[in-house]
């Protein structure tokens, strides 16, 4: 799953655009379990950009992620004992920080390590733990992009291209939000999307060219219509 590496619409407004119903959208809810607990829930975007996050025992991330999401239960390698299973810190991190980017990413490493939409251990699946993570902060980008890289992956095309439009309106001027973006959708080699992301991040400022690499290799790169105009006239002096 080459896109897990690359991490450096609301569902219930999509079900609502499709015309499911208000019952089936709660029933959804009661499947993936309510959002409240007994720790949490806290916004992950909030808490990791505090400095005192990795320094304060009073911080709720700091406190979650020092018991349940230590590195080697990030590198699924065990739970808080030798031999033990994963999947219960895994959840007990995602039930206290629905949107913590890293241990979704994480979860879904699991479930494909064991080969099963629910690993054990976990009380949800994964697309249960992204639709409490959607469910909780909407406007979190980056959550909509991980959940349309797991989608990807599992070949739900068209969920996957919602999840990438929205996640488009979330990056409003954010060059690594279009960039990412324009890499999942070269994964998916929807080309000419990951073309007009790569564009929109060059206007924004991004310089890296890993995108535009990956477009010229597959033959699908194009030079912004206005580059092209713009050094016509260059061309044309040159000669003269």
């Amino acid at each position: 799953m080459n896109g897990y590496r690359r991490f450096a619409l609301p569902l219930l407004t999509v079900l609502c655009s499709a015309g499911i119903s208000l019952a089936a959208q709660a029933q959804t809810a009661t499947l993936c379990g309510d959002l409240a607990n007994a720790f949490g829930p806290h916004d992950y975007r909030k808490e990791a950009g505090n400095p005192d996050a990795k320094r304060s025992t009073t911080n709720p991330l700091f406190l979650v992620e020092s018991a349940h999401f230590r590195p080697e239960m990030e590198a699924l390698i065990r739970g808080r004992t030798p031999g033990s299973e994963v999947g219960p810190e895994l959840d007990y991190t995602l039930r206290a920080f629905p949107n913590h980017h890293r241990a979704l990413l994480a979860m879904t490493r699991l479930a494909d390590k064991q080969k099963v939409d629910q690993p054990r251990g976990a009380r949800y699946s994964v697309d249960c733990w992204f639709e409490r993570a959607i469910r909780f902060q909407a406007d979190d980008g980056i959550v909509r992009m991980l959940y349309a890289n797991y989608l990807g992956s599992k070949g739900r095309r068209d969920d996957a291209i919602k999840q990438l439009e929205t996640a488009t309106q979330l990056a409003k001027d954010n060059p690594f939000s279009h960039y990412n973006i324009g890499m999942i959708y070269a994964d998916m080699q929807i080309f000419d999307r990951a073309l007009a992301q790569a564009h929109r991040a060059s206007e924004l400022g991004m310089l890296r060219t890993e995108l535009k690499d990956r477009l010229t290799a597959a033959g699908q790169w194009r030079d912004p219509a206005g580059a092209a105009a713009a050094s016509a006239p260059a061309a044309s002096g040159a000669g003269q």
